[in-house]
C-alpha cells in the first residue's frame, strides 16, 4: 500500500534533486508520476522505497547511484543525521534517512535540513 511522505521525507527530497545538474533535473521530473511504496523505520533512521514508470526519462544510464548532501541538524547537534537517496538503473530507488548516534526524530522533533555544498575543485 502506498505511504505519504511526512514533512522531513518531502523536504530532504527536495533538497537533494536541487541544483544538482541535469541528470537530478532529469530524475526530479518524474516525481508527480512517482509512487511511495513502503516505509520502514529502524530506530535509528528510516527508508521510503520508490516506484517511477518506466516509461519516462532515466538519469545516469543503468547505473547505480547514491546522491547525498542533505544534512539534518538538531537544537543540540548541528550534524545530526543525513539523507542520501539511491537510483537504481536510471531510476529513483529510495530515500534513506539515519541518526549518526541517536534515535530517529518524532514528529514534533526540532531540526533543520541543509545541503551540503561539494568541497571546491
Amino acid at each position: 500500500m502506498p505511504v505519504t511522505l511526512t514533512a522531513i521525507e518531502e523536504n530532504a527530497l527536495g533538497l537533494l534533486l536541487a541544483h544538482g545538474g541535469e541528470a537530478l533535473e532529469i530524475l526530479s521530473r518524474p516525481l508527480q508520476a512517482a509512487t511511495f511504496t513502503s516505509r520502514r523505520l529502524s530506530g535509528i533512521g528510516l527508508s521510503v522505497d520508490i516506484a517511477v514508470p518506466r516509461s519516462l526519462p532515466r538519469a545516469f544510464g543503468d547505473a547505480r547511484r547514491a546522491v547525498s548532501g542533505v544534512v539534518i541538524a538538531t537544537p543540540k547537534n548541528p550534524v545530526w543525521g543525513e539523507f542520501i537517496l539511491f537510483v537504481d538503473g536510471g531510476y529513483l530507488a529510495m530515500l534513506e534517512g539515519y541518526a549518526f548516534d541517536d534515535a530517529w526524530l518524532t514528529e514534533s522533533s526540532e531540526y533543520t535540513l541543509t545541503r551540503k555544498e561539494p568541497p571546491a575543485r
